[in-house]
């Protein structure tokens, strides 16, 4: 496995967007293992492999990583309910553990990073979702996080 790093022109926003596919690695884990936070986060910091990309590793923000992994956490019952008003009867709870973790990760940073450009968080965790999922189940991951985001963040 190649592991990418400054010298392999690794920028601030591949970090951040390293930091959320480890996020959502993390959080999906978490869900299947029962691992608590303090250990999931933890081990990843202490691996320092970053994000795995299969044929690649990127470097990641760990402050961003922590953030998004502890916040979720910490926010989970409210992220659902927020969730679950766009998800209409299939709700959070019904959905694939990983479209849960997308949905929520979206949304909590669509709440708490409004220095980043609503658009620009909707882009990359619809990017994270086309790394599992074809267009259809990706669209809907688009269409629920923009839904919200008019909510959350009206322009």
């Amino acid at each position: 496995m190649k592991i990418l790093t400054q010298h392999s022109a690794v920028t601030s926003n591949t970090k951040r967007t390293a930091a959320r596919i480890s996020a959502v690695q993390t959080l999906y884990s978490m869900a299947i293992n029962n691992r608590a936070v303090e250990d999931a986060v933890n081990t990843f910091i202490l691996d320092g492999r970053g994000a795995d990309l299969g044929d690649f590793t990127l470097p990641v923000e760990k402050e961003l990583y922590k953030k998004i992994v502890y916040g979720v956490t910490e926010n989970d019952t409210t992220l659902a309910n927020i969730a679950n008003t766009a998800l209409a009867a299939r709700t959070i709870e019904r959905q694939e553990i990983i479209v849960a973790v997308l949905l929520k990760a979206g949304i909590y940073e669509l709440r708490e990073n409004g220095k980043m450009d609503r658009k620009l968080i909707i882009s990359e965790y619809v990017g994270i979702a086309q790394m599992f999922f074809d267009k259809k189940k990706s669209g809907f991951i688009n269409a629920v996080l923009d839904t919200l985001a008019k909510k959350i963040r009206p322009s």
